[in-house]
């Protein structure tokens, strides 16, 4: 009989656990006076709600974190954001590890595999990576972004006129690679609308942490990967679709917010300023969550621009949410075979299995029902209001893809029921494809029963 202290944990529920214990620590160190601005307690409404929202990555918020937080409730938000950054599988695998329990085969290609990858030394290469990796990137955007904050520009917080431009650099730099969109003004980073360099920094970060760690190993490695032989090497079909996706993506809503809004938000802007930022928000839609051009300042196309791409979202394993472009490119694909009259999803020259494409379309439409089922309730306990459905609906979708974008004071102004709601959409946007892998393929005993098949109309 196998005792209790031997069975193995499964890594998904782990890092589930590993979420919510990372909330509840989190809930409390924000509220300590030593977190706050005023050296009081904390209200546990705000502070829950800012803790759900660090550690799922999103960014939206209910407070003036700039204003609110004292430098050490920052740095503990920093904190929580970058363990949500890392993604919950890798600190649940990370957690177990640590206290010595080994993971079964199954489990470790449980692991790998949601990752899209087997090609590493096992997990615990895939946690070196990880770490190492986040360190590099980190450490040369804090450089960056320090260089443009020296001098700093001037902030409405007194607290932060006064902080170093080091820790300003590193907050926004952890913010936009871990695709969370908290920022220390009320108006994100439109003090940078005129610094190119500055936004652009923030839109490369955000776009190689939404790439995925795996992705940006392959694009390192993949010359020299088969070094000695005559094999070359080459990118792995799931770096393919997500870089394919990404850009395609981010060219085509920049192509489209440029047209929308060239006239309307951009107006007070260059040319070169505003194709810069057309390519930025394009960029900050698909889960970065930091903006230059305020939501309510855009049209109500542009508005659906956005609610578009978050919902697509960034790629498998990385620190965005959303769908996934890997999941939009089986789903696209599938749709061509079908009207071409094949029964394969071939994807550049791959044949993908049936398993995965059924697995793309339940994730997908498990999504669909997390925004509309979302926002159909705040509309129920939400009062009434001025373009009601269109916020609601933005800020549902800012939820479930952990984007973080919201339309002027929509979040601030949730009634309670209507925080439970976003937090519960922001909850599943973090756990939301991995969680349905796991209920869909945990089991992978073959039936041993067949049913009799019959034909089904639809359409």
């Amino acid at each position: 009989m196998t005792s209790r202290r031997n069975r193995k944990m499964n890594p998904y529920l782990a890092g589930a656990l590993s979420i919510l214990g990372a909330i509840a620590a989190g809930t409390f160190l924000l509220a300590v006076p030593a977190s706050q601005a005023s050296g009081e307690w904390g209200g546990f409404a705000d502070t829950l709600f800012t803790a759900f929202s660090a550690v799922c990555v999103t960014g939206l918020s209910v407070i003036d974190v700039g204003r609110e937080l004292s430098p050490f409730g920052l740095g503990v938000l920093t904190v929580l954001v970058e363990l949500g950054g890392l993604g919950y599988m890798t600190f649940g695998t990370m957690i177990l590890l640590a206290i010595g329990q080994r993971l079964s085969m199954g489990d470790e290609f449980t692991v790998m595999s949601a990752y899209g990858s087997e090609e590493m030394h096992g997990v615990k290469g895939l946690l070196r990576w990880t770490v190492l990796s986040t360190v590099a990137v980190q450490a040369a955007g804090t450089v960056t972004l320090w260089s443009r904050l020296t001098p700093a520009p001037a902030f409405s917080a007194e607290a932060l006129a006064d902080a170093p431009a080091w820790g300003k650099a590193f907050f926004y730099t952890a913010m936009a690679w871990s695709n969370a969109g908290f920022g220390l003004e009320p108006d994100s980073i439109a003090f940078a609308a005129h610094d190119p360099v500055f936004y652009h920094a923030c839109g490369i970060l955000g776009t190689f942490g939404g790439l995925g760690f795996l992705v940006i190993y392959n694009l390192i490695t993949f010359r020299g990967r088969k070094r000695g032989t005559k094999i070359r090497g080459r990118l792995s079909l799931h770096a393919r679709l997500a870089l394919t996706v990404s850009l395609s993506l981010i060219a085509a809503g920049a192509l489209l917010f440029g047209l929308l809004e060239w006239n309307n938000s951009l107006s007070g802007f260059g040319t070169a300023d505003k194709i810069g930022l057309s390519v930025f928000q394009s960029a900050t839609a698909r889960t970065i969550g930091l903006t230059v051009i305020q939501v309510e300042d855009m049209s109500p196309a542009a508005q659906m621009l956005n609610d578009i791409l978050m919902f697509c979202g960034a790629s498998p394993g990385s620190t965005g949410g959303g769908v996934k472009t890997t999941t939009i490119a089986i789903l696209a694909c599938t749709i061509f075979a079908m009207c071409r009259g094949r029964n394969e999803t071939v994807v550049f020259k791959r044949t993908v299995n049936n398993e995965i494409v059924r697995e793309s379309i339940v994730i997908f439409v498990l999504y669909v029902v997390a925004a509309f089922l979302g926002t159909g309730v705040l509309l129920a306990v939400e009062p009434a209001g001025e373009e009601r459905f269109g916020r609601l609906l933005f800020e549902v979708m800012s939820a479930v893809s952990t984007t973080g974008l919201s339309a002027g004071d929509t979040t601030a102004s949730l009634s309670g029921a209507g925080r439970v709601v976003i937090m519960a959409c922001m909850l599943f946007g973090r756990l939301g494809a991995l969680t349905m892998v796991f209920m869909i393929g945990r089991d992978t005993s073959p039936s041993r029963i067949h049913h009799p098949t019959e034909e089904v109309v639809v359409g």
